[in-house]
C-alpha cells in the first residue's frame, strides 16, 4: 500500500521497470541511497507487481520480455552452420598454443552512433588489438580483420560471439584462412580472455558514451597502454613482450 499511495514512487518503480528495464532488486537497492522517495524493499516490489493494482504492470513487463526474447532470437538464428566452441582445438583452450584470438565489439550507447571498437585477444600472449568499426556491417568487419591480418599471424582460429556482423562466418574463415568458433548463444563469458580486456577497455570508454568520439590515436594510445603493463600471470613481463616472443617463435617454426 506504500507503493499505491505514493504517486511519486509508483511512477519511479513502474519507469525503472518498463523503461530501464531495472530489477527489483536494483530498484530498491537505489532507493535504499536516498533519491528524496520512501525505501521500499525487493519483496514489497514484487508483492505490488503481484497485486492487483499492478495486473497492468505485470502484463506489460511480460510483453516486454517476449519482445527482447524475439529480438535475440531472430538475431542469432541468422548465423546458421556455426562450429561452436566445444570443437575449439584443446591447445586454443589451455592456452598451450600461440595463434588462438578472441573477438568481441564495444558498443556506442543506444543514444548515439553505430561506431564501436573491435577487441581482438591473443589467449598465451593476452595481447590486445582495438579496431574502430564505423559500423558493423559484414564488409566494414571483414575489412578491419583483413587488415589485422599481418598482427594476427600465424593465426591459427578465431572465436566470436553471435553478433549478426559475422554472419558470413563460412567466407570470412576463406578470407583470413583459419577456422572461426562461436560461444553457444548468450554464453560470452565463453570466450574470458577478451571479455576480461573489455572490462580493461572500459577504463578509457565508460559504458554508455559515444564511441565516435575518440580518435585513431586515442584508440591506439589505450591498446598501448593495455599491452604495456606487467602482468603477473605473464610473470610480469608485459603482454606485448610475450606477444613478440612467441609470434617470432611461431613464425620460424
Amino acid at each position: 500500500m506504500r507503493i499505491i499511495k505514493d504517486m511519486k514512487l509508483r511512477e519511479y518503480i513502474e519507469t525503472k521497470l518498463l523503461v530501464d528495464d531495472w530489477s527489483p532488486e536494483q530498484i530498491a537497492g537505489r532507493l535504499a541511497q536516498g533519491l528524496g522517495l520512501e525505501s521500499v524493499s525487493t519483496p514489497t516490489i514484487y508483492k505490488y507487481i503481484r497485486s492487483v493494482y499492478g495486473r497492468q504492470l505485470e502484463y506489460e513487463l511480460q510483453l516486454a520480455k517476449q519482445k527482447r526474447k524475439k529480438k535475440h532470437q531472430r538475431k542469432v538464428s541468422q548465423l546458421e552452420g556455426r562450429v561452436f566452441i566445444d570443437k575449439r582445438p584443446e591447445a586454443a583452450n589451455d592456452r598451450s598454443q600461440y595463434g588462438h584470438w578472441e573477438g568481441d565489439f564495444i558498443v556506442s550507447g543506444k543514444a548515439y552512433g553505430n561506431v564501436s571498437l573491435l577487441v581482438l585477444h591473443e589467449r598465451v600472449s593476452r595481447y590486445t588489438l582495438i579496431a574502430r568499426v564505423e559500423a558493423r556491417t559484414v564488409k566494414n568487419v571483414e575489412d578491419i580483420l583483413l587488415e589485422c591480418l599481418p598482427a594476427l599471424g600465424p593465426l591459427r582460429s578465431l572465436t566470436l560471439d553471435n553478433d549478426i556482423a559475422f554472419r558470413r562466418h563460412d567466407e570470412l574463415s576463406e578470407l583470413i584462412n583459419a577456422p572461426v568458433f562461436f560461444c553457444q548463444p548468450y554464453h560470452s563469458w565463453e570466450k574470458g580472455g577478451v571479455e576480461n580486456v573489455n572490462r580493461l577497455i572500459r577504463r578509457y570508454v565508460p559504458k554508455g558514451c559515444d564511441i565516435s568520439k575518440y580518435s585513431q590515436r586515442e584508440i591506439w594510445d589505450m591498446q598501448h597502454l593495455i599491452n604495456g603493463k606487467p602482468r603477473k600471470i605473464l610473470g610480469y613481463k608485459t603482454a606485448r613482450e610475450v606477444y613478440l616472443e612467441n609470434r617470432q617463435e611461431a613464425m620460424n617454426a
